[in-house]
């Protein structure tokens, strides 16, 4: 049942993604740069699944959280679209991971750079779940640690999430104005995140 809904969730996204034309000259500015896709090169491009990871302070004490970000096999662009996906409470961001087959293929045609993330004690603080910690400020600072590339666009991020976490990609749209587009999956917005008036326009 899960597979199929995270299935949903990919389409949902890739739905989003084209309809937004990545590609199209309409999404760029006037100083774009048109480049060969088939001979682009860029240098210290990760490949493939990797791990990484960002201590945060949670009711005083460091913790070492982690996430994973799924890079092209054979990566042809300089401009990335960013789709997090966030795991259900009790699940963690590798199996996620593993039951997205859908989005490897997406993520190896070069369609975009995926991040899972991990909630700390497997859960997204939405006000009454195990973890504590401030997963809207983590969230950020992924964002800002990928923003140091040169391959990824900022300006065309997406969030998928199954149950809790898609609370917390409601959470994210409605706090932050980092994401163009939200794929929410099975849960919706609690009654507090309902009265908050997003700080910019979502795809959802």
């Amino acid at each position: 049942m899960r597979c199929i809904f995270a299935s949903l969730g990919v389409l949902l996204i890739t739905s989003i993604l084209a309809g937004c034309s990545i590609n199209s000259s309409s999404d760029k500015n006037d100083n774009s740069t048109t480049v060969n896709q088939n001979s682009l090169v860029i240098p210290n491009f990760p490949i493939g699944l990797q791990k990484y990871y960002l201590d945060q302070i949670v009711e005083g004490s460091t913790e070492k959280r982690e996430y994973f970000i799924r890079y092209p096999s054979q990566p042809n662009q300089s401009n990335y679209p960013i789709v997090f996906y966030f795991h259900g409470n009790g699940g963690t961001a590798e199996s996620f991971y593993s039951n997205l087959s859908e989005v490897h293929e997406l993520i190896d045609k070069n369609e975009f750079i995926g991040i899972f993330p991990q909630g700390l004690e497997e859960s997204w603080n939405l006000g009454v779940e195990a973890s504590k910690a401030d997963d809207v400020a983590w969230v950020e600072g992924i964002i800002e640690a990928i923003s140091e590339e040169s391959f990824v666009d900022l300006s065309s991020v997406y969030a998928v999430g199954m149950s809790n976490g898609a609370g917390m990609v409601n959470k994210l749209a409605k706090e932050t104005n980092i994401l163009k587009g939200i794929a929410p999956i099975v849960s919706q917005q609690t009654l507090a995140l309902s009265k908050i008036t997003p700080l910019n326009g979502v795809s959802v």
